[in-house]
């Protein structure tokens, strides 16, 4: 029955793979510290290719009534 739902919700399904974001062993156990310009090139270029799909294909989520689902 999950497998019902999550494809009933997610008719369309693209998967994306992430290299490691960084090699150095202490960067990466600090990682939510790093800016982005720390980050190995070929993550960062998937991570925007991950960003600019999710923000070019994902519809917005709307309540029964047409009111926008912000998060707040």
């Amino acid at each position: 029955m999950s497998r019902e739902c999550i494809r009933k919700f997610f008719p369309e399904r693209k998967s994306f793979v992430f290299d490691r974001p960084a090699s150095a062993g202490k960067l990466l156990l600090h990682i939510e510290e790093a800016s982005e310009n720390q980050m190995e090139w070929d993550f960062q270029v998937q991570s925007k290719n991950f960003c600019s799909c999710i923000f070019t294909k994902a519809k917005i989520e709307t309540l029964g009534e047409g009111i926008i689902v912000t998060g707040n």
